[in-house]
């Protein structure tokens, strides 16, 4: 058994649209991959199954799907050791992205092939029960657009655009906060919220007419007005649920200041992470530093990435194979 590595990055959706059952805009939105933060795992053959992490949160998730992880495999054992984390519970897909690095990790040691869609592998999980877009961009990276469950239970589809390179997203994230999740999220989602129609055809509108193309023709300012909308849309949706357009009081505090606001941030998912995108990397870091500065003494966590245009890098460290990127 061989030696694996995965690296993530992180997920941003950009809102859930909530059709009815029968509707063709069940659970579909769209989001993006990031290159950071994002997660870091290596395993190696063990006698056991056991996780070493810095988080505790995070060893006792891996240990938790680790005997479905031996099942799903034939292994036995397997050390799993964290080596990159990323916050839980932010609105970034931190859950979808580890569980699918170490199953990856697991399968590839056992000396599987890397599944090419992992749609169905998340499900076994418990993952990609909505959304989509986080999984399809573990595989494939990019910005997705998700049609949503489809009503005659076929096949999901899921497109996928790359976005130009010099484009960067700078993230703002409270240290201590966390957006819904868990038991509470599952009840606003058994209430079985719908979004008017009206709402459903002005988000796909905006899609279809303005986000696509902007990203086709490289329009960075259509883009980012297009998105922004898209997002203030879903957010005031859900305002009820989550206690505002953004969940975190902090963040909606800064949103408020008609300085924060012309850069049109954007909520990731139930938040508190936010995004503000840039055209190039020296906009983004004079955004970083005039919201640093603008906002001081806050628990604001605030760092520039860029769109990761490719899925999960695994690596096998196998000794014929030295550092073999198995797919990125």
């Amino acid at each position: 058994m061989t030696s694996v590595s995965v690296t993530t990055g992180a997920r941003l959706h950009l809102g859930l649209l909530c059709g009815t059952q029968d509707s063709t805009s069940r659970y579909a939105g769209i989001g993006m991959m990031l290159d950071r933060p994002g997660w870091r795992f290596s395993v190696d053959a063990a006698d056991r199954f056991s996780c070493e992490a810095g988080v505790d949160e995070v060893r006792k998730r891996v240990v938790d799907i680790l005997p479905r992880v031996g099942r799903l495999t034939g292994l036995t054992g397997l050390a799993v050791c964290c080596r990159d984390v990323m916050p839980l519970h932010a609105g970034l897909g931190a859950g979808t992205q580890l569980t699918l690095a170490v199953v990856t990790a697991a399968r590839i040691s056992a000396g599987l092939p890397r599944q090419a869609c992992s749609l169905e592998l998340a499900a076994q999980f418990g993952r990609a029960r909505r959304s989509a877009v986080g999984t399809v961009g573990f595989d494939r990276g990019g910005f997705l657009v998700d049609a949503g469950v489809p009503p005659d239970g076929g096949q999901r589809v899921v497109r996928r655009f790359s976005i130009p390179d010099s484009w960067r997203v700078v993230l703002l994230c409270p240290a201590s906060g966390r957006g819904l999740f868990g038991d509470r999220e599952e009840a606003i989602f058994r209430q079985d919220h719908c979004m008017p129609r009206a709402i459903l055809e002005r988000q796909h509108r905006l899609i279809t007419d303005s986000i696509i193309p902007s990203i086709s023709q490289s329009d960075f300012s259509g883009f980012r007005a297009a998105v922004a909308e898209y997002g203030r849309c879903t957010g005031d949706f859900f305002s009820v649920q989550q206690g505002g357009i953004y969940s975190s009081p902090a963040i909606a505090g800064l949103c408020n200041d008609p300085e924060l606001q012309s850069l049109q941030p954007v909520q990731s998912s139930w938040g508190p992470a936010t995004a503000v995108f840039a055209e190039n990397p020296e906009q983004a870091e004079a955004m970083r530093q005039r919201i640093t500065f603008s906002f001081p003494g806050t628990d604001l966590r605030c760092i520039v990435t860029q769109v990761q245009n490719h899925g999960a890098v695994v690596r096998s460290t196998a000794p014929e194979r030295a550092g073999y990127v198995v797919r990125g």
